[in-house]
């Protein structure tokens, strides 16, 4: 089996314009639909393909209800050598050939280069008035490149900063959580894998008290 990390960021209800708008800037798709907040405001949003809530109005797809929507975009980072290696195919029949094509194709210019396609979801939290974006890798390489590239910890923390995430991690499946943006800091603490599960009402008495807020928002993934 392959790896299948994934980017995950909760925030607040209020924040979620600026999500959106920032992604806009900051991903890339074939596709473009119209999401209606709850402030009745309206953000054009990017994509691949988009799952089957959407109505036609004026021959414009638009999303009334963003509290369970299922998503395939591409991540627009700085270069770096991760990112180059999440491509590059020493298997393949024609590595060179290949390499440069999928460069060709992926590069926009200025440094940046667009990497993906991302199952992604945006999910409004069971309990609270808060949202769950997530990114997830399809691919091994890419899942490596989220581990270990400093571009994508730069864009995470962007990201994070414009939407005052409460907290954003990678997923590293049964390696535990790698939380790199909690309560408007930059950090970087591992949550092993035997740690995600601690109940909130032992966590008085344990060291892992300071991540409060992380335990709260994920209990229902891992309990």
């Amino acid at each position: 089996m392959g790896l299948d990390y994934s980017i995950i960021t909760f925030v607040r209800k209020e924040k979620i314009e600026d999500s959106l708008n920032w992604l806009n800037q900051n991903s890339i798709g074939d596709d473009r639909i119209t999401l209606r907040l709850d402030n009745e405001k309206y953000v054009d949003f990017l994509g691949h393909y988009f799952n089957e809530k959407s109505q036609k109005i004026e021959n414009e797809k638009i999303f009334y209800d963003i509290d369970d929507l299922d998503f395939s975009t591409s991540l627009i980072f700085d270069i770096d050598p991760e990112i180059f290696l999440s491509f590059y195919n020493p298997y393949s029949g024609s590595p060179i050939e290949d390499f440069k094509k999928h460069f060709e194709d992926w590069y926009l210019g200025n440094g940046k280069i667009s990497i993906g396609s991302f199952d992604s979801t945006i999910n409004k939290h069971k309990d609270f008035d808060v949202y769950t974006f997530s990114f997830t890798a399809v691919t091994t390489s890419m899942s490596v490149m989220l581990h270990e590239s400093l571009s994508v910890k730069n864009w995470i923390h962007e990201f994070s900063k414009v939407s005052d995430s409460i907290v954003t991690f990678i997923d590293l499946e049964s390696s535990g959580d790698k939380i790199l943006y909690y309560k408007g800091e930059k950090v970087e603490i591992l949550v092993k894998d035997e740690k995600r599960n601690i109940k909130l009402e032992d966590l008085e008495n344990l060291e892992e008290n300071h991540l409060y807020e992380y335990y709260k928002l994920t209990e229902f993934y891992y309990q």
